[in-house]
């Protein structure tokens, strides 16, 4: 089969996917969008072709303006575009989509369909929920316009699809909101290549690397966007700077929640908190190895419409977890149904501050969350395993389809 897969973002579980799809034999393209400032998978950076498996990066040749929302949207068009030609160029029979904005997901939709080719939604987050949750706070008029507007994207787009994925059954509720097909829909949950993030002996070495060394670190990594509340973390670093002198809270990441945490940390005079920009991906298990606790945290009104799959490289990092995170998430769930960390609701500061404290004083905790962490990944991460559910869902379509199965819901 010739598959196309779409990786906006450029993570390294997509990719995994299609390494292990290739391997089947399957003719597999993998695209993303090369200008983000993420961490990449592996030699994301560019564009390759490894046995029948092609990668490439699509580039604009010029920085993403992800803070300038008219040149932003003007660069996703672009992007759009330069997939659409892969689309046509390639020919594949099943185009699987994830991560990219609404508008670039539609026109990579009748793209497939034009190629007579399948069209998968992998559907990471209910992205018009967030955009009418959060920009009407900014913009009141045009964010609910916009947020209507979203919402039809997305729901025309669910509707018109081959089938959808779901990252958590959470997103099942969209069945009867929308009037989906159930058939239609699957929930395949997102994981982390246990491979490439495991415990090593680089840890300190990383540590060192960026003075940190004979510190206990509390590390957050990745974005800090509408749907995160920085405020947390400093509260974070000013209740450990009384109680543990020789904890460091470390947040790597970019944009303005990173230039908040820096001016409030300098005004408020905390030694204790350090930012750093994303890492190069050959450091990125170094550095989760060297954290004595790994942090996530989630506002309460985007829980419904995402799930910090950040989480799922901390369980492989074989390291204790704290979220301040809805406990009715499904991040939440995993991490306490099975031992690996601490949680508490976002509203409950002082409940994610003891939560933290409370691990730091207790190395066996440390060590039994740790361990309870990536067994839990080395259950549910094989690979093997989630490509031949990804492969069900193509075959399943099929089936569908010669019995009369009309894919437009």
């Amino acid at each position: 089969m010739r598959i196309l897969i779409q990786d906006y973002g450029g993570y390294p579980f997509p990719l995994q996917l299609s390494e292990a799809l290739s391997l089947r034999g399957h003719v597999v393209v993998h695209l993303h969008f090369a200008d983000l400032q993420k961490v990449k998978a592996g030699a994301m950076a560019g564009s390759f072709v490894n046995g029948n498996l092609t990668v490439v990066g699509l580039s604009l040749g010029e920085p993403f303006q992800k803070y300038n929302l008219f040149r932003r949207r003007q660069q996703e068009l672009c992007y759009a575009e330069l997939a659409q030609d892969e689309i046509r160029t390639r020919g594949p029979e099943v185009v699987l989509s994830a991560g990219a904005p609404l508008e670039v997901q539609s026109r990579l939709a009748a793209a497939a369909q034009a190629a007579g080719a399948e069209f998968y939604f992998w559907m990471q987050d209910v992205n018009s929920a967030a955009v009418q949750k959060l920009l009407p706070k900014r913009l009141p008029i045009v964010g609910h316009l916009y947020g209507w507007y979203q919402e039809y994207l997305e729901r025309r787009l669910a509707k018109n699809s081959s089938g959808l994925v779901f990252i958590t059954k959470d997103f099942l509720k969209l069945v009867e909101l929308w009037g989906l097909s159930r058939e239609r829909c699957h929930v395949i949950e997102n994981w982390a290549p246990l491979e490439t993030i495991a415990p090593d002996g680089a840890a300190q070495r990383w540590a060192a690397k960026h003075g940190l060394q004979g510190k206990r670190l509390l590390l957050y990594s990745g974005t800090l966007g509408m749907k995160h509340n920085p405020g947390l973390l400093l509260k974070l670093a000013e209740g450990l700077a009384t109680t543990h002198s020789d904890a460091q809270v470390v947040v790597v990441s970019f944009g303005p929640g990173v230039d908040y945490l820096q001016k409030e940390s300098a005004a408020r005079g905390l030694r204790n908190l350090t930012t750093l920009g994303f890492q190069p991906i050959e450091e990125f298990p170094h550095m989760l190895g060297a954290a004595t606790v790994l942090l996530a945290i989630l506002e309460s009104s985007a829980s419904e419409y995402s799930v910090p799959s950040k989480v799922l490289s901390y369980l492989c990092a074989a390291r204790p977890i704290v979220l301040s995170v809805p406990l009715d998430n499904l991040a939440s769930r995993i991490v306490m149904e099975h031992q690996a960390g601490l949680a508490a609701e976002p509203t409950d500061e002082a409940g994610f501050v003891a939560a933290a404290q409370q691990l730091l004083d207790d190395p066996e905790m440390q060590r039994r969350c740790a361990w309870n962490g990536r067994q839990y990944a080395e259950k549910t991460f094989d690979i093997q395993v989630i490509a031949d559910r990804f492969e069900a869902v193509f075959g399943l379509q099929k089936e569908q389809r010669a019995k009369g199965f009309s894919a437009a819901g």
